[in-house]
């Protein structure tokens, strides 16, 4: 195909593509008011298109490495010897490529960081309620222990018959 005809079939799909995602996203703007004025709960904001959430997840990996992936191509593609200055160019590509790499897994540790501090602190308290629960149980076990030694000093209790006659202590 040659650099005509390729500017021809992109002359044409461009447009298409582009009247074809406008009345996409007329139309979901459209659904969206409807469901709010339906319920305004909802918001009025729709969710991100897929190519959206994938640029705001990507966006350092996209410009950090995409673009000069790009920029290397296009220095290499020309059809002229190799200078100082395409070395330099090509030089520095690699160097922002690494950098970024670096740069994402160097955050990617941070959180993963963030994360175990984050379990340890919720273990801390989980830890924190078990030594507050065992002192409770330990003093409620020192109070039992001492109503049992003061019973054994009043000595043995009048056990109540079963023949209907209450407990003095309890009443009918």
């Amino acid at each position: 195909m040659t650099q005509n005809q390729l500017i021809a079939v992109a002359a044409f799909v461009v447009p298409c593509a582009t009247a074809i995602l406008v009345g996409y996203w007329h139309r979901k703007q459209m659904r969206q008011v409807e469901l709010f004025r339906r319920d305004p709960s909802v918001g009025v904001l729709p969710p991100p298109s897929p190519p959206v959430a994938f640029f705001k997840q990507y966006w350092d990996l996209i410009l950090g490495v995409g673009v000069p992936i790009l920029g290397m191509a296009f220095v290499m593609a020309k059809n002229e010897p190799a200078t100082t200055l395409s070395a330099g160019l090509i030089s520095y590509n690699i160097a922002s490529i690494v950098y970024t790499l670096y740069l994402r897994s160097e955050r990617r540790l941070l959180a993963f960081i963030q994360g175990l501090l984050e379990t340890d602190a919720a273990t801390i308290d989980a830890l924190r309620q078990v030594v507050e629960l065992s002192s409770l149980t330990r003093k409620g076990t020192e109070l039992q222990m001492k109503l049992t030694e003061l019973e054994r000093q009043k000595g043995p209790k009048e056990i109540p018959q079963r023949t209907g006659e209450a407990h003095p202590n309890h009443g009918t």
